[in-house]
């Protein structure tokens, strides 16, 4: 959903959308799918170079667990405030940002894709680290095992990798 920029008026615009089975790729090993999401937003004029979108985001999300890499759903509840702003002042060049201006974007064009920011702003919820319960063990770094489904006998020692040449020495006598 793409809103423009000029029929934004002081006045407030409300609207919803959905987003439904989006597979959003975050890079080359990593994404999550939206499954069923819903979106309400308010937009209004700041000024005449700067507009306030807020929005609502509520729903389902689909992750890979990054411990045994099984799928899993996961509830979002989410809200965000984005200033856009045709300010050039923003820019040009190294500057210092106050905290009340982390949440701004320049604009280039003419329209706000309200989608897009919705999408962005579910892929920075999304921690780097994700499971798909508390307690998950994850793959046997031996024979691969899913743990949480078939625990297997293989030996994990741990060593100290600064003293992994002595065991190897020891071993050898």
């Amino acid at each position: 959903m793409q809103i423009e920029f000029a029929k934004i008026e002081d006045k407030v615009l409300k609207g919803n959308f959905a987003i439904s089975e989006e597979r959003v790729i975050q890079n080359e090993y990593e994404s999550f799918t939206i499954n069923n999401v819903d979106v309400s937003f308010r937009a209004y004029r700041i000024d005449v170079n700067d507009v306030s979108i807020k929005e609502k985001i509520n729903g389902e999300i689909t992750l890979t667990c990054t411990s045994c890499l099984e799928k899993y759903r996961e509830k979002i509840n989410l809200t965000s405030e984005t200033i856009f702003t045709k300010n050039k002042s923003f820019l040009g060049g190294e500057v210092t940002l106050t905290e009340s201006e982390l949440d701004v974007q320049y604009l280039e064009g003419e329209t706000i894709d309200l989608k897009e920011e919705a999408i962005k702003t579910i892929d920075l919820y999304i921690p780097i680290s994700h499971t798909c319960k508390e307690d998950c063990k994850g793959l046997c770094p031996i024979c691969g095992a899913n743990r949480n489904i078939n625990p297997c006998n293989c030996k994990i020692e741990k060593v100290d990798p600064r003293l992994q040449k002595l065991k190897e020495f020891l071993n050898k006598e």
